[in-house]
């Protein structure tokens, strides 16, 4: 979105999978291209060494480095390149727009809207995701995957434990609360 909107070439990087060497190439391609966009996903998992290898491009300004970080960056990116990065929180979703990212998926995704999916209670899965609209539709995903039926009632409630339930199925959250999926 923003590499159109501001008409750059778009690159991508995985910290995960890629190293001084593919950061290099991607730094090549943007030279080439006067000035890019470079994200790279899990920048926290950049070593020391890797991180030095975007330094001096984001000084030329031959990128614009994007980096995505479930880490706080202060302490996961070396200040030597932090220095020269804005830093930007994205706050967990509300409630609200959680629904509504569930009720988008349900309808559009290619998978989802195969089933006839039901949903009774949804706060235990707005309230495991936290906010966070990855957490929720993969945790939807793994509910209505996990049956074969193609009607799904998706029933997540809040419980507390008695000593005679079962506990599998179960996802500990602290001693005295843990969430139940039920799926009929």
């Amino acid at each position: 979105m923003i590499a159109n909107e501001i008409g750059l070439p778009f690159y991508s990087l995985s910290a995960i999978s890629s190293g001084v060497k593919d950061v290099r190439e991607a730094i090549a391609r943007a030279e080439l291209e006067g000035q890019a966009i470079l994200f790279i996903d899990e920048i926290h998992r950049f070593n020391k060494g890797q991180q030095d290898a975007l330094l001096g491009a984001v000084e030329k300004g031959s990128i614009k480095l994007i980096g995505a970080t479930t880490e706080n960056p202060s302490f996961e990116v070396n200040n030597a390149l932090l220095s020269r990065c804005q830093v930007y929180v994205l706050e967990p979703l509300s409630v609200e727009e959680l629904r509504i990212l569930l009720e988008t998926a349900i309808k559009s995704d290619s998978v989802l809207s195969q089933r006839n999916i039901v949903t009774e209670e949804t706060d235990a899965l707005f309230a495991f995701s936290g906010g966070d609209a990855r957490k929720m539709l993969n945790l939807l995903e793994l509910c209505v995957l996990s049956v074969a039926e193609e009607m799904c009632i998706l029933r997540m409630n809040w419980s507390k434990p008695k000593r005679s339930e079962r506990w599998r199925n179960t996802i500990r959250m602290e001693r005295t609360t843990m969430i139940s999926f039920q799926l009929l």
